[in-house]
C-alpha cells in the first residue's frame, strides 16, 4: 500500500494511473509516454469530452523533451524511481521545472527515501507517493521542518526555502538581528550579510 504527500500533507490519490491499454474511467487519468505519443489525439479528445484532467507517467530512462510541445495539456505528471540510488529522477525533474516550465503537480513514486527530501524539492517535487518501507509521518515531519507553504503547488515561491522566501516578501527580521549582532560584537561582515535574491 503507498501514501502520497502533497505538501506535507497526506492526500487521497485522485487520479487512475492506467495500464497498457486499459481504457479511463470516469477520473482524471494518467498514461505512460509511449501511449501519449501514440494516442494523443484520442486521450486529448477524451479529457476534452469528459471534462477529466490528463497526466504522464515518465520511466525513469525517458527522455522528458519528447513532452516538449505537449508539457502544458499536462495536469500531473509521475516521475517513476525504481532506486533512489539512481539520480537520474532528479535531472528529470529540474529539466520539466526548468527548461519546459512545467507548473503543475510533479510526483516521485516508487523508492522514494526521506533523506532525500531537500534534494527533491530543488528540483520542483512537490508530491511524494511512498511505500511501506518509508515511515510517512516522519516523512512529513521533515518536509515541514524545512518548509512552509505560500501559496498554491504551481507558483515558484513553493519551491524556495522559508529562510529565502522570508528575504523575497521583505521579512528579513530574522536576517537584520544576526547582522546587528555580528556589529556590536566587532565581528567582520559576511557574504550572507549582503546576499539579496535575484528579483
Amino acid at each position: 500500500m503507498t501514501r502520497l504527500i502533497v505538501d506535507g500533507r497526506e492526500r487521497a490519490d485522485e487520479w487512475d494511473h492506467l495500464a497498457g491499454g486499459q481504457a479511463p474511467g470516469g477520473r482524471s487519468f494518467t498514461v505512460d509516454v509511449e501511449r501519449w505519443l501514440g494516442q494523443r489525439g484520442d486521450l486529448v479528445a477524451h479529457a476534452g469530452r469528459t471534462g477529466r484532467l490528463l497526466g504522464v507517467r515518465l520511466a525513469i530512462d525517458d527522455d522528458p523533451m519528447r513532452l516538449a510541445e505537449d508539457v502544458g495539456l499536462f495536469a500531473l505528471i509521475v516521475i517513476k524511481v525504481p532506486s533512489s540510488a539512481d539520480g537520474r529522477f532528479f535531472s528529470i525533474a529540474a529539466r520539466l521545472r526548468e527548461h519546459l516550465r512545467y507548473r503543475h503537480e510533479l510526483r516521485v513514486t516508487g523508492d522514494v527515501a526521506p533523506d532525500q527530501l531537500s534534494f527533491m524539492r530543488r528540483c520542483g517535487i512537490d508530491a511524494f507517493e511512498v511505500g511501506d518501507h518509508v515511515d510517512a509521518e516522519r516523512f512529513i515531519r521533515r518536509y515541514r521542518r524545512f518548509y512552509q507553504s505560500s501559496g498554491p503547488l504551481t507558483t515558484r515561491d513553493n519551491l524556495i526555502p522559508l529562510a529565502r522566501r522570508r528575504v523575497r516578501s521583505g521579512n528579513t527580521a530574522p536576517f537584520e538581528d544576526r547582522r546587528r549582532r555580528r556589529r556590536e560584537a566587532g565581528e567582520p561582515q559576511r557574504a550572507v550579510d549582503t546576499y539579496r535574491p535575484v528579483q
